[in-house]
């Protein structure tokens, strides 16, 4: 294995690690607060974030990634891109505050006013977070951020966990976000003793990258969050807390690995931009990783939907199975897409990235809006897949066309892992136990099925394709020296 694939290894692992870790976390969280609140307090929070989040987004220039970016990030730079934070969520908060109330006559419940307010303070407090944590994954410390996002999520679930039994209304929920930011900020100084201060001298330099990112994030809120507008326009407050719930499960695949995964990329790709051959090499690496982690996750969760969500969210959250199945295979097809993200910044081409994702959001804001309103909300994952697999077919094609990438590699790197997950779902169905087993007894059986199912197929049909470089050799040549000694001490 290359230096280059053991340091895409390494980060990706820490990373995703580190995801797993603030994931498992999360689900608890999840599933304690999901018994001691309702649909109803889930979905007043889901349409009050709409906003919050949409107003984050959009003034939001990614300054930590061009920070991360920099082969040589100056202290004035640093300062600058803290001073710029700054202003940024003071600007945001004072925007929320004011159009509170217009969000509570949109969706028609005047309590939303006060979640939004009460939502509206995290950007103020987090503008203020110590930028000098942008060195962990500069210097690709991945460590040291495990242990910065790890301790903060416990923090977090800590506190939220006693807001939930202190509240037990969506005062908890809006209130976790200001909460969260506060532990952010604590921790941030605590982790990092050099203190930021004001500065404007690379604003220019900044703006020149963020203003692209700012579309760019704009363009992925619209597409992500268009589905509950539709919701909350359509079925109500109730049915939008059992869809937003459900869909927080559902794409865990993409937002659980494929986005901490990019996490670790950008730094990594950052370092062979200048040359096309190792870059080529990188991402033909990453998508590798990216397929297998996405088709296996995405459409194995798909499989066990059911299972899932009665044993994570409890039987009240009965209605979200079929968005979580549908949900799930639109993850993988997100996660996919998502990790073009550090690649296209890497070489340069945030213009690119930035207009795809219009194009995306573009088409999928009227394909889920007119799907639900003509066909009902169930249709709503099966138009974004649609709009999403599109989409990806067309960027991977102006790869090809742009020489970035050949077809016949993007076709080995994907045949394999689709084949295999394909065979996992079938496996899983033919073999699924009878309603009437223990529900964690029956997850646990297909889960074992499924990864067994996945994990031999592939293999297998790398041997038959006369093992050709790619993620199954990675692996094996990884794995296959630390399962000799064990092998040989259980069998020998």
């Amino acid at each position: 294995m290359t230096s280059l694939s053991r340091q895409l290894l390494r980060g990706t692992v820490w990373m995703v690690a580190m995801r797993w870790a603030i994931r498992f976390i999360g689900l608890a969280n999840t599933a304690i607060i999901a018994r001691l609140l309702t649909p109803e307090d889930f979905g007043l929070v889901a349409l009050a974030m709409i906003a919050v989040e949409f107003a984050i987004t959009v003034t939001d220039g990614d300054i930590d990634m061009a920070i991360v970016r920099s082969r040589d990030a100056s202290r004035d730079l640093t300062h600058t891109g803290w001073t710029l934070k700054v202003i940024v969520g003071v600007l945001t908060t004072g925007a929320l505050m004011v159009c509170a109330p217009l969000v509570a006559e949109m969706f028609g419940d005047q309590r939303l006013t006060l979640i939004v307010r009460i939502a509206a303070m995290k950007p103020i407090i987090l503008g203020f977070e110590n930028i000098g944590v942008t060195e962990f994954r500069r210097k690709l410390n991945f460590q040291r951020e495990f242990h910065y996002l790890v301790i903060q999520r416990i923090a977090t679930f800590g506190l939220g966990l006693v807001l939930a039994f202190s509240f037990r209304n969506y005062f908890a929920l809006a209130c976790a976000g200001p909460v969260s930011a506060v532990v952010t900020i604590a921790l941030s100084y605590l982790m990092v003793r050099s203190c930021p201060h004001l500065a404007l001298a690379h604003w220019r330099e900044l703006w020149a990258f963020s203003r692209w990112q700012m579309l760019f994030n704009t363009a992925r809120l619209l597409g992500d969050r268009c589905d509950q507008v539709a919701m909350g326009q359509i079925s109500g407050v109730v049915d939008t807390g059992v869809y937003a719930v459900g869909s927080d499960l559902a794409l865990i695949p993409s937002r659980d690995v494929m986005l901490p995964a990019g996490r670790a990329l950008m730094p990594t790709y950052a370092t062979v931009s200048g040359d096309p051959a190792e870059l080529n090499s990188a991402f033909c690496t990453v998508l590798g990783f990216a397929v297998v982690a996405a088709s296996s996750l995405g459409l194995g969760l798909a499989s066990v939907a059911g299972d899932a969500v009665k044993l994570i969210l409890g039987n009240q959250w009965i209605g979200a199975v079929p968005f979580v199945k549908w949900l799930a295979v639109y993850a993988a097809l997100e996660g996919i897409w998502l990790m073009l993200d550090p690649f296209l910044i890497a070489a340069h081409k945030e213009r690119l990235l930035a207009l795809s994702n219009v194009c995306l959001a573009t088409l999928t804001v009227p394909a889920v809006v007119l799907g639900a309103q003509f066909f009902g909300v169930s249709w709503i994952p099966g138009c974004r897949i649609v709009v999403i697999f599109g989409c990806l077919v067309s960027v991977m094609a102006w790869l090809i066309f742009q020489k970035l990438v050949s077809l016949l590699q993007i076709l080995d790197i994907v045949w394999r892992p689709v084949t295999a997950a394909i065979a996992m779902v079938l496996a899983v169905g033919f073999f699924r136990l009878d309603p009437s087993f223990i529900v964690a007894f029956s997850l646990i059986h297909d889960v074992f099925i499924g990864a067994a199912t996945y994990g031999a197929a592939l293999l297998l049909l790398w041997f038959l394709a006369a093992r050709p470089e790619g993620v199954e050799q990675k692996v094996v040549v990884f794995v296959a020296p630390r399962l000799t000694p064990l092998i040989k001490r259980l069998f020998g």
